[in-house]
């Protein structure tokens, strides 16, 4: 998968669910230490998303993914929130709906607690 950091702009372009899933994956691994630039990736890979054109529930479960892939600390969580939220305003893209945010926070929570359950 390394390979394809040379070919981003070919799987920015791709209309295949896994050309993002690379991306989620390259961004994880390029961004673990620096919170700022991996919420850039993870916004830039949620607007992405929703310029490929495809179906909103595809959007949904492709933006499900880049969201249990790349972790914000809970700041820069709620700020990419507020961010969607003025894109869903302005340029009517309503990939993430309130009622996902909050199942998706949800979500995450409940993963947050079984991975320390289980010692993960």
């Amino acid at each position: 998968m390394l390979d394809y950091r040379a070919r981003w702009a070919e799987l920015e372009a791709s209309t295949n669910p896994f050309a993002v899933v690379i991306q989620a994956h390259l961004k994880t691994q390029e961004t673990r230490h620096a919170p700022e630039e991996r919420y850039q990736a993870k916004l830039a890979l949620a607007k992405s998303l929703y310029r490929r054109g495809w179906a909103r529930d595809d959007i949904l479960k492709l933006f499900h993914f880049i969201n249990w892939m790349l972790r914000l600390p809970e700041a820069r969580e709620e700020r990419l929130w507020s961010e969607i939220k003025t894109l869903e305003g302005v340029e009517h893209m309503p990939y993430v709906t309130s009622v996902g945010r909050i199942g998706i926070r949800k979500g995450l929570q409940e993963g947050i607690k079984q991975g320390i359950q289980h010692g993960v």
